[in-house]
């Protein structure tokens, strides 16, 4: 087996290998616009685990943009290996870290089904920040908000309420692990040209407005 840096003739393979085995890793960054969009940079350090006939059988891709940088903090696009073998894991690791000598922390997100990925991510010694769960609503009729009198929910308007914006999710994130690091106003600029965007599914809640 053979450690490499991604390069342009196999992004293709990396990019089908990232879709075959996202259902087994934290797919945040794994969605198929991701995918499509991703570039092989400085923001985006990754590696390959190729076999002899130099098919990739591990990954591992770093996510090192200006909002990471700032934080001195990268996470894992993905991090995966076939075999599930501890070596495989720890050479692609030592190449990775070759790129994090400015930072404080990588951090990623396992599931927990995945005994096999958390057993080798508790042996390079990562330590458990938090938990992350996911809440599913069930099909039920929503009703209509009651809001005090002096309060009120405006959609997001682009152009106008980028810093009213930061300043509530800034404050409100300011203690969660991971999330510590500020966005700025050109950040949320960006969200409503993004596809998942929902029209007037931004919403800020005023006060004696």
């Amino acid at each position: 087996m053979k450690v490499k840096a991604l390069n342009t003739e196999q992004l293709g393979d990396f990019i089908q290998y990232c879709k075959k085995h996202r259902k087994e890793v934290d797919d945040s960054f794994l969605y198929d616009e991701d995918l499509q969009n991703f570039r092989i940079d400085a923001e985006n350090p990754t590696y390959i685990l190729t076999d002899s006939s130099g098919n990739i059988t591990g990954a591992a891709s770093l996510i090192l943009d200006d909002y990471h940088r700032r934080g001195k903090r990268a996470r894992f696009r993905i991090f995966h290996c076939e075999s599930h073998d501890d070596q495989r894991y720890n050479q692609l690791f030592e190449e990775i870290l070759k790129h994090t000598t400015s930072l404080n922390h990588v951090f990623l997100f396992v599931p927990l089904l995945n005994q096999k990925l958390k057993d080798v991510i508790e042996k390079l010694k990562f330590d458990v920040e938090r938990y992350t769960f996911l809440l599913v609503r069930e099909e039920l009729e929503v009703q209509e908000p009651s809001i005090p009198k002096g309060f009120q929910i405006r959609s997001f308007r682009p152009g106008v309420d980028e810093d009213a914006w930061c300043m509530v999710r800034n404050a409100a994130f300011s203690t969660l692990k991971g999330n510590e690091t500020e966005i700025t106003p050109e950040m949320v600029a960006k969200m409503p040209s993004e596809s998942d965007y929902l029209d007037g599914g931004m919403m800020i809640l005023y006060e004696n407005e």
